[in-house]
Order: C-alpha cells, then structure tokens, then sequence
C-alpha cells in the first residue's frame, strides 16, 4: 500500500482561526480524501505554534499569560480537526514533548520505509 504524507501549515494561535485557515483545513482533507479513494494509507496532520514571539506579544496586550493565550486559542484550532467529517489527526500542539516514548514511536512509524 503506498503512503501519502500531507500536512497543514502551522498557525500562530494569538487570536481565534480565521477563513484562510478554514480553507486551509477543507482544501487539505479534501486532497486527503481523494488519495484514500485510491487505496492510499494517508497521514494528515495539523497542528498550532504555541511558542511564537506574537504569542508573548498578544498575552501581554491582553494582561493575561502566553500559556492562558494559547490554550484558549488553541481550542479553536482543534475543533477544526476533531469534526466527525474532518479526516486530520488531532492537532498536536508545538509544546508537546517530542521527546517522549509515544513521540519517538509514532515518528518513526511515520518514517518507516517497507
């Protein structure tokens, strides 16, 4: 079975998505779609930036955390991936541990040649 790798940019999360990032989601599942139709096993990841300057710049505007920032943003950016018709991994957000055993596992699964 060939693989088909496709993947979102990664949106600063300093405010809600707007419908350029909207589209973005619905154009990338819809190219994810069309690949399975083939038999093709397809990984489609989205994610957010959490660790950007604008993020700082934001929170700091608003009186309020980069952590409390993000994860309230954030929020809006997975209900983008986590829609029953939406075909995307949950959206891994840039502060996870990359360095975890489930991380490194699931990388090289990604990575894996046949």
């Amino acid at each position: 079975m060939k693989r088909f790798y496709i993947t979102t940019a990664i949106p600063l999360v300093n405010a809600k998505p707007h419908i350029g990032f909207a589209l973005e989601i619905v154009q990338t599942d819809a190219i994810a779609r069309y690949q399975r139709l083939f038999g093709r096993q397809v990984r489609f990841l989205t994610g957010s930036d959490e660790n950007s300057l604008k993020n700082v710049q934001t929170a700091e505007s608003e009186g309020i955390g980069t952590a409390e920032l993000v994860a309230r943003n954030a929020k809006y950016f997975a209900c983008f991936a986590l829609r029953p018709a939406s075909t995307a991994v949950s959206p891994a957000p840039f502060s996870t541990n990359f360095n975890s055993p489930l991380a490194k596992t699931t990388t090289k699964s990604l990575f894996k040649s046949k």
